[in-house]
């Protein structure tokens, strides 16, 4: 007989923090593999313009939704400071081009023109027509996808030291409560894909511990 534990929802404003790095962590999973997409396209980029402009779009959105206010708590300023200047720098830019071209038009990267229609034929004197054109900076370029994709992985990293800091706070508040607080309540979970889900996040937060040309500054102590 398979070992049954609960998922319990924990009721405590204490899990703000934690529960925004989550909605922020998937955010930014969406940015890297959607930038990753962007990069395997190679020479064939345009090919499928709508799927190229598509993904530009939601990448840009998706790193944006990070640094967006609403009900995720406030703290992202200090996960930026955490990153080399280098990558400040790129994190401004991206902004900027969320800003000014994905949430707003501006001609800094779309022109709108009214143009006439002539003719070099000296028998014509008038104007033929009259229309509107329309240019734009379609989306991000192999390069640029890239390093928002790094950007977003050097992000990801920072935010799986804080994350499972605070994960380990919680576990002590949870444990300081009567036990009959949580028990029969919430969904069934088996042990099995506890164990799992427990090995998924050790094993990511390790990797990117590992990585380099971030800066070296450790968050709140790990998980056990």
């Amino acid at each position: 007989m398979a070992t049954t534990s609960w998922t319990v929802e924990f009721e405590t404003s204490e899990g703000r923090l934690l529960s925004s790095l989550a909605g922020i962590r998937a955010d930014l999973d969406f940015t890297i593999e959607a930038c990753k997409r962007i990069e395997s396209f190679g020479a064939h980029l345009l090919e499928d313009v709508l799927v190229y402009e598509a993904l530009s779009l939601a990448a840009l959105i998706r790193y944006a939704r990070c640094f967006a206010t609403g009900r995720r708590r406030k703290f992202q300023k200090d996960l930026i400071a955490r990153l080399p200047d280098d990558l400040q720098q790129r994190h401004e830019r991206f902004m900027t081009v969320r800003n000014k071209h994905v949430a707003h038009p501006t001609e800094l990267f779309e022109k709108n023109l009214v143009v006439v229609h002539v003719s070099d034929d000296p028998q014509e004197t008038e104007v033929q027509s009259v229309s509107a054109q329309h240019a734009r900076v379609l989306g991000l370029d192999r390069g640029d996808a890239i390093a928002l994709g790094k950007l977003a992985e050097a992000l990801r990293a920072e935010l799986l030291q804080i994350e499972r800091g605070e994960a380990a706070r919680l576990l002590e508040l949870a444990r300081s409560k009567p036990y009959d607080t949580f028990r029969g309540r919430g969904m069934p979970t088996t042990l099995q894909a506890l164990v799992e889900n427990v090995t998924r996040i050790e094993a990511a937060a390790s990797t990117s511990a590992s990585s380099g040309g971030l800066r070296t500054q450790r968050g709140p102590a790990p998980v056990a």
